[in-house]
């Protein structure tokens, strides 16, 4: 991918913005997952995980361009669709069709054939679960389209996802870039994944069902 000539203190302060962000949202992540759902300190939280995770993805693009790490660029945009995602549903409490949500739903499948096809090992098991999102999303618009109703709280389940998937999303790159294992980097990989996808399908069923 094309490489940005930026000044080296530029590069600099966005690393500091972007490992302040990403520690932030993933420590006020943690606090909002566990704490009673619905609720005003819940709403307040999610908004500031969410802010977090936006100056994560911000910057995320701005290194992986300045950097030529498509590495960043494919994790940025993959948890830049999620948190999105599950943040308009949150607050809209439907499935929101604006054109931008169209424009969001496009990028993250050009993103998840980007990913595919950089061979690495992580962003092809996030270009999977990218694609499984992006064609759920499609049905949920098609039947939209056809005038047929979602399930009563289709919105909710999707907002649930989006938001830990955004977490998983960024705790996972955070451990792929920051511990090298000599052997068994899988768990590293997937560690996250097996971790919180039973937490994330415990909480959809409370709150969903």
């Amino acid at each position: 991918m094309p490489k940005l000539r930026v000044n080296q203190s530029m590069q600099d302060f966005s690393l500091i913005l972007h490992i302040i962000a990403g520690f932030s949202a993933l420590l006020i992540g943690t606090f909002v997952m566990f704490m009673k759902k619905g609720d005003n300190r819940h709403v307040l939280m999610g908004r500031v995980y969410f802010w977090s995770m936006m100056l994560v993805v911000a910057t995320s693009l701005f290194l992986s361009i300045a950097k030529s790490n498509g590495f960043l660029l494919g994790v940025g945009i993959f948890v830049f669709y999620q948190a999105f995602a599950g943040m308009r549903s949150g607050s809209k409490k439907i499935m929101p069709a604006k054109w931008y949500d169209i424009a969001v739903l496009i990028t993250a499948f050009a993103n998840a054939i980007f990913m595919v096809s950089t061979g690495n090992i992580v962003l092809i098991v996030f270009a999977c679960i990218s694609f499984s999102l992006v064609f759920n999303d499609l049905k949920a618009y098609y039947s939209l389209y056809k005038k047929k109703e979602l399930k009563k709280l289709a919105w909710l389940a999707r907002h649930i996802g989006m938001m830990v998937g955004s977490y998983i999303g960024t705790f996972t790159a955070f451990l792929v870039v920051n511990i090298q294992l000599p052997a068994n980097n899988w768990i590293i990989w997937i560690g996250p994944t097996l971790l919180f996808v039973p937490l994330l399908v415990f909480w959809t069923r409370k709150y969903a069902k």
